[in-house]
């Protein structure tokens, strides 16, 4: 067999000496075939090259952060190193809001959390999308209206998210959105 026939799982809580180690083993079977992400559930974007959570952002640049939107995740569990920088910020100001399944405890004051089923979730991003969009008077493409529905989620107002568009905001997405079954529609 040929090693473009083979494919390697890693676990993302494996070592990175563990990692690396496996990847040199592929690399000697020839195989390019490695991935990580064993609890996401639609790969349907990874032609698009995204990425999720913060891709563009230094974590020394969050504490001089305005808003941040955290939508499907618990950064305070699923990622405490950043939760802290998310912690720096929210006591210096920043204004944080949550869109998730569940209420979660965070650390640090948020200015609301915004519960929608799973099922909702992706209408409710492209909501916050179109708000974004028409806030730079641009005109939302017609599958992400219909993917919106009329109105953003209860709890989110309308002024606050068109504010994300805007220097100084921040949106994160967290694991609930990578294990969602359209995750590659909400990315």
């Amino acid at each position: 067999h040929r090693g473009d026939h083979l494919g390697a799982l890693v676990s993302p809580t494996a070592t990175l000496e563990e990692m690396f180690l496996l990847r040199q083993l592929l690399d000697g079977l020839d195989c390019p075939n490695i991935d990580f992400r064993l609890r996401q559930g639609d790969f349907s974007d990874d032609a698009d090259g995204g990425t999720p959570g913060i891709a563009d952002i230094a974590l020394t640049e969050i504490p001089t952060l305005e808003r941040m939107l955290v939508i499907g995740g618990n950064p305070r569990h699923e990622q405490p190193m950043l939760n802290h920088w998310f912690r720096k910020a929210a006591l210096a100001g920043a204004q944080f809001r949550v869109l998730h399944c569940e209420t979660l405890d965070l650390n640090y004051p948020v200015a609301g959390q915004t519960l929608v089923s799973p099922e909702q979730l992706p209408a409710a991003v492209a909501a916050i999308v179109r708000e974004c969009l028409r806030s730079v008077q641009v005109m939302p493409p017609a599958w992400l209206v219909a993917m919106a529905g009329r109105d953003l989620p209860e709890g989110l107002d309308a002024a606050w998210v068109r504010e994300l568009h805007g220097p100084g905001a921040a949106i994160h997405l967290g694991a609930l959105v990578n294990a969602h079954p359209d995750g590659g529609r909400i990315r």
